[in-house]
């Protein structure tokens, strides 16, 4: 579940945590209602990292083997399928086919192994 934060930049009260039903009221006189902004982690460099087709490959490989599902690779066709790729992007490209209960322990499985959320597409 996301994060939000909510900050009277006047009285400094802050919140960080899951999303309020209702705005922040801050400790300002008059109080003030605040709004909360999601907080986005940005992705991990392991998962920003770049890897050749090669290496994509094994990962591939490696990942359907490890989550239980059938790897769907294929033999590359030219230069269009041979550069390089980021490994969130293999991974989204993995797990996109796989639905129902299989989807729900390919994503736990997933956070455990990288600590990315396949569903939001975020880090959890």
């Amino acid at each position: 579940m996301a994060d939000y934060k909510y900050k009277c930049l006047e009285c400094f009260k802050t919140y960080i945590g899951p999303q309020l039903p209702a705005k922040m009221t801050c400790n300002c006189s008059p109080a003030k209602q605040i709004a909360g902004v999601k907080v986005v982690r940005p992705l991990s460099d392991a998962l920003l990292r770049a890897i050749t087709s090669g290496e994509a490959a094994t990962l591939r490989a490696e990942l359907c083997t490890r989550w239980q599902i059938e790897n769907k690779s294929h033999v590359s066709h030219g230069a269009n399928f041979s550069s390089n790729q980021k490994v969130v992007n293999l991974i989204m490209d993995i797990v996109g086919p796989v639905k129902g209960g299989l989807r729900n322990t390919v994503r736990q499985a997933a956070i455990a192994d990288f600590g990315y959320d396949i569903d939001t597409g975020e880090m959890a």
